[in-house]
């Protein structure tokens, strides 16, 4: 889980006209509460956990002039249905983090998340491949959170804080490997890399400049 508020926004905004926000994984709403004070025309958040949207709209209904749209769901079916309502010619920001449901906010451990949720406790790939099939992302901002899952030897700092991913074995187990591969055979053509290194890692995903 990381932290959207660790960046700086308008750097995308202003440099990419950014107008719309779509975020996985709504959590307690710590990143959308980032978010909104930007001048997003529309912001919308998808978490698995019905407890976790009730509880970030009871937080955001009366502190934000923002259209936020609460979305529960499992995120490539509501990224699916809802991608293609963000109008074509509206570049957006996509923040990507949606995993391990329930074990981030202590409902289940990490190794129940992952046997009970499997590819879904792992959706990005999945995620970027409904996002791409429903858009031009050509001129889209992605945001994606830890990047230590993906690439394992990042060194991100909360590895050199002594906390370390311990969930190999069960990814190996249940056939839920992970890698960053993907990430740049879809976005290679059209956009820029950037690894930041802070919390678990965050891999930035920037069009390239015409």
């Amino acid at each position: 889980m990381g932290c959207l508020r660790r960046h700086n926004l308008n750097s995308y905004i202003d440099k990419y006209n950014l107008q719309y926000y779509f975020e996985t994984g709504t959590g307690q709403a710590e990143a959308l509460e980032h978010a909104i004070q930007y001048p997003f025309k529309k912001c919308y958040t998808v978490d698995i956990d019905e407890e976790m949207v009730e509880f970030s709209y009871n937080k955001l209904k009366n502190k934000s002039g923002c259209d936020i749209e609460f979305l529960v769901g499992k995120s490539i079916d509501i990224l699916e249905e809802y991608v293609p309502q963000i109008p074509k010619e509206s570049p957006s920001l996509f923040f990507l983090d949606a995993h391990f449901p329930g074990a981030d906010f202590h409902k289940c451990t990490y190794e129940e998340s992952i046997r009970e949720h499997k590819e879904d406790a792992f959706p990005l790939e999945e995620e970027v491949n409904v996002i791409i099939k429903n858009r031009d992302t050509s001129n889209d901002v992605f945001i994606i959170d830890d990047l230590v899952l993906y690439e394992k030897d990042a060194k991100v700092d909360c590895i050199n804080e002594g906390v370390v991913w311990e969930y190999d074995w069960l990814q190996d187990e249940l056939n839920l490997q992970t890698s960053s591969k993907f990430l740049y055979k879809n976005f290679e053509k059209t956009h820029d890399f950037k690894k930041d290194f802070r919390d678990q890692g965050y891999l930035i995903i920037t069009p390239k400049s015409k």
